[in-house]
């Protein structure tokens, strides 16, 4: 590689990451406002040419990654060290850095749209392929991103900034649960074309396979 294109390799980084000073906030309140609506346009922004996509916002799995270095950087501002970097018990004494615990977290709400999307293509009836489950696990990661930020950000801000006493931001946190099942049970009642129980109910499983998976893991971090 010469150096003009060392310095326009250089010149793309900069943009693409000064970029998201701009449209994460953006995506950020598409989610919150219409986050059914952005999630279904997904496939549509797969559809297009690679440089078209997601031009408006931030693509869903660096938006799922980008709010997980975001809660990190809240905890580091708050001056709260993570227990699963000083715990030295089970497989948690492999998370020995602060990359490890970021990866960590990243496989943890990264199952989250991986179980939708498998939920989603068995309730269609279709063939479980890296085709059928991309659009869907996108999708989903917007929804995962959003819950993970406002979720960790309670459990943070409640806990440690203002040492309140869970009873105070437990409810908090409980809303932000309901909050995401309506928004799956939306999902899925739209991408089912089927009625808002049967909605629910796929929501209500999905989300309980994804708790289960959680618990298997957490398990060997004991």
């Amino acid at each position: 590689m010469d150096f003009y294109k060392l310095i326009q390799s250089l010149d793309e980084l900069l943009y693409e990451v000064l970029s998201w000073l701009l449209f994460y906030p953006i995506t950020v309140w598409r989610i919150l406002t219409r986050p059914v609506r952005t999630m279904l346009s997904v496939e549509s922004e797969l559809a297009e040419s690679e440089e078209m996509q997601f031009d408006d916002i931030v693509g869903p799995p660096l938006f799922l990654f980008l709010s997980l270095l975001l809660i990190h950087a809240v905890e580091l501002g708050a001056g709260t060290g993570d227990e699963l970097i000083k715990s030295s018990s089970g497989l948690s004494r492999f998370i020995t850095s602060d990359s490890n615990l970021i990866e960590f977290r990243a496989i943890m709400f990264g199952l989250l749209p991986l179980t939708a999307a498998r939920r989603l293509v068995k309730a269609r009836g279709g063939h479980l392929d890296k085709q059928n489950v991309r659009a869907p696990f996108y999708a989903q990661c917007y929804a995962a991103a959003l819950y993970a930020l406002v979720f960790n950000l309670i459990l943070t801000i409640g806990a440690s900034w203002l040492k309140a006493k869970p009873h105070y931001w437990l409810p908090l946190m409980l809303l932000a649960n309901i909050w995401l099942l309506a928004v799956e049970t939306a999902w899925f009642r739209r991408e089912l074309g089927c009625s808002l129980v049967r909605g629910f109910g796929q929501a209500l499983l999905m989300f309980l396979q994804w708790c289960a998976l959680l618990l298997l893991f957490g398990f060997f971090f004991r």
